[in-house]
């Protein structure tokens, strides 16, 4: 058995044109959670474990890395129309 097999599996979610992306499911206080972590074909499934064990090593020490990623968004969204509203 190599080390390789000893990984825990990342699917790839994919759509019949080819494109998809890796969802990573978690739990937290008994709850299931989904994170898409990356596109595919453009993150090799390389790039998409290492972001997995970023999301791991952050839900370990911190939020749900879904409300996380919901909060960024938000203040993103917030910042565009502040950009927007101030060049009006």
């Amino acid at each position: 058995m190599s080390a390789t097999d000893q990984l825990p599996q990342l699917p790839v979610e994919a759509r019949p044109t080819g494109a998809g992306w890796w969802p990573w499911r978690f739990w937290r206080d008994g709850r299931e959670g989904v994170l898409r972590l990356d596109t595919y074909p453009e993150v090799s499934l390389e790039g998409a474990r290492e972001r997995r064990d970023e999301e791991r090593r952050a839900l370990a020490g911190g939020p749900d890395p879904s409300e996380n990623r919901q909060a960024n968004k938000t203040a993103r969204i917030a910042a565009e129309v502040s950009s927007i509203a101030s060049t009006s």
